[in-house]
């Protein structure tokens, strides 16, 4: 199914956001709390699941992730405390790719999206060691 073929069944702002993605463009989502961005994801996560099996879809914080239902991202990544502090120390993105477990290093890679809710509570560096993995497969998050 085409992109195209699946936001014709979503709301317009799902749709706008299905068509930015399918084009790997990176969508951000930003509105005072309470406005429905979770809401609008979990719409759009049924469409884009559809054009990639192996999307992750993630949050930042576990009340985040109950409510669009979906999972930690330190979990989903394989975050264990070496890599995480491996990367706070200076280690280059490639480098701290290496440290993660290979079941988390190739369920990332594979996937063409990644829906991230509460990013604000990301660490930056946290952050890029993820679009490290990211990028190359996806252009980005």
């Amino acid at each position: 199914m085409t992109a195209a073929a699946v936001s014709t069944a979503a709301s317009k702002p799902a749709a706008s956001i299905v068509s930015q993605l399918s084009r790997s463009r990176s969508v951000s989502l930003t509105e005072a709390a309470g406005t429905g961005k979770t809401t609008l994801l979990k719409e759009v996560v049924p469409q884009l699941r559809v054009l990639d099996r192996n999307m992750s879809e993630c949050a930042t914080t576990g009340m985040a992730a109950l409510l669009m239902e979906g999972v930690l991202l330190h979990s989903r990544a394989g975050l264990r405390l070496a890599p995480t502090a491996a990367l706070m120390n200076g280690t280059s993105a490639s480098e701290w790719v290496s440290l993660l477990p290979p079941r988390a290093r190739a369920r990332l890679s594979s996937a063409r999206f990644l829906i991230l809710d509460e990013i604000s509570m990301l660490n930056a560096t946290l952050l890029d060691g993820i679009d490290g993995i990211y990028r190359p497969g996806i252009g980005g998050i």
